[in-house]
């Protein structure tokens, strides 16, 4: 399918209300540039698992920092980092085709908790899509906000 007519499909259910259309998130420049007020940093993340919580095993995080004024102006991202696990059992067909992550991508990877520890350090405000899995990874020392959707 070509990129006009996945669009359209788009277009088409994302006017159903039985429909949530997700798009592949485009990467970004970090956002470098001085601006008059002081910055504060935010964390965004995303944990996937194999199935529902509480059997499903996490096997990708993704973590984006970004900078926001005091306003909540945001200004853009200034790191992101990917994490990975194996998971005891393989993922299935239908979820690699939701995440596009293959088994032969997870082969002997193990998730970085220095790296989540890094990047969760000094930040205001933190954004957790499934709060329930991070709760289980539990970082936080600086009392920072989780604000989360239920899936």
């Amino acid at each position: 399918m070509d990129p006009f007519e996945a669009e359209l499909h788009a277009i088409a259910l994302g006017g159903s209300q039985d429909y949530l259309v997700l798009r592949k998130l485009a990467p970004r420049t970090p956002y470098k540039r001085r601006v008059a007020d002081p910055l504060k940093t935010g964390l965004l993340i995303d944990i996937q698992t194999t199935g529902p919580f509480p059997d499903g095993e996490i096997f990708e995080i993704g973590l984006v920092r970004f900078a926001y004024t005091p306003a909540g102006v945001i200004l853009g991202p200034t790191d992101g980092q990917l994490g990975l696990r194996q998971p005891d059992k393989p993922l299935t067909p239908q979820m690699m085709r939701w995440t596009g992550v293959t088994n032969d991508d997870l082969a002997g990877c193990t998730i970085n908790g220095a790296m989540i520890a890094r990047m969760a350090r000094d930040v205001d405000l933190v954004i957790v899509r499934r709060q329930h899995l991070w709760d289980r990874m539990r970082v936080f020392t600086n009392g920072g906000w989780l604000v989360h959707r239920s899936p």
